[in-house]
């Protein structure tokens, strides 16, 4: 059993952790009567995880294609140009229907429409079941003209599992991005 075990964590890259650190992290345990039914819900999540990043992709190519009326320099003539400005733009990282993790960006805008300041973090809500969330570090890059730029959010999803060998955590390192 221990082996097909071993196959499961190289084939989704997990690391094994204590359990008390996943109690730590506030992971909640899920029951596996099998291996091979820990390999399937994996795999679903692995397969969750590439439908949004898909979707998540499609969605960026649509907010790349609009735009702004500052974009028409004749309109651009008749709108008075505010002061700095801050906003919060999010984005579901990943979900499950009991937890949401979200990336956050806080952006700061000159006058002029170009990025002064950028702060990121991300964070889980809702119960931490059947995967936690640890960040590790998020960071931003800006584009070359400075109005746009890129989050990038790394940390591990925890998993808590009680498997008929025994209890056992995992540690999973991911990362994800968003545009703002």
């Amino acid at each position: 059993m221990s082996k097909k075990l071993d196959t499961v964590e190289e084939k989704y890259d997990l690391e094994e952790i204590s359990v008390a650190e996943a109690k730590e992290l506030g992971a909640i345990p899920i029951k596996f009567n099998t291996i091979e039914e820990l390999d399937k819900f994996l795999a679903q999540e692995e397969a969750k995880e590439e439908a949004l990043a898909k979707e998540n992709a499609l969605v960026e190519n649509e907010e790349k294609s609009t735009f702004a009326i500052s974009d028409i320099p004749i309109l651009s003539l008749f709108i008075s140009k505010a002061n700095a400005a801050s906003s919060t733009a999010s984005k579901t990282l990943w979900s499950n229907g009991v937890s949401t993790t979200k990336g956050y960006a806080r952006v700061t805008k000159d006058k002029d429409k170009k990025i002064t300041a950028v702060s990121t973090w991300s964070n889980q809500s809702g119960v931490p079941w059947p995967i936690g969330w640890e960040s590790v570090t998020s960071y931003h890059s800006l584009k070359s003209g400075k109005k746009s730029g890129t989050a990038t959010f790394k940390g591990n999803k925890i998993y808590y599992l009680i498997l008929p060998v025994r209890d056992m955590a995992y540690k999973k390192y991911t990362s994800y991005t968003m545009g703002f």
